[in-house]
């Protein structure tokens, strides 16, 4: 079966730490969005973060319908992450956000003015 990426899906996606870039680790992403093969994502976090850190993290509220195993939150940052379509392994996809979710996360990065 092909990936299926595009705006709204959530894969898991090797990541490597920004502090310790040969050290990489297997996330849940959200595609934001695709163009030419190049992959436009945020990450998602069971962690609701610090104080200072909740404001950049919407609540995924259908989070059980969008095939995660935990109440989890997207870590919104400006600018986001980039990777190739490439990177993604064929069994990577894990499910859809609804529309529901896409709707309050577009407000929230609206309320952001991202």
């Amino acid at each position: 079966m092909a990936n299926r990426i595009y705006a709204g899906s959530m894969h898991w996606l090797g990541v490597a730490f920004e502090d310790s870039p040969q050290n990489v680790k297997i996330r849940p992403v959200l595609i934001l969005h695709t163009n030419d093969g190049i992959v436009y994502y945020y990450y998602i976090t069971k962690q609701e973060g610090k104080n200072h850190q909740k404001k950049y993290r919407p609540f995924i509220s259908d989070w059980r319908q969008s095939g995660l195993k935990a109440p989890s939150y997207i870590m919104i940052k400006n600018p986001p992450k980039i990777a190739d379509e490439g990177d993604f392994k064929s069994n990577s996809y894990m499910g859809d956000i609804t529309q529901k979710d896409a709707d309050n996360i577009s407000a929230f990065m609206d309320h952001l003015g991202y």
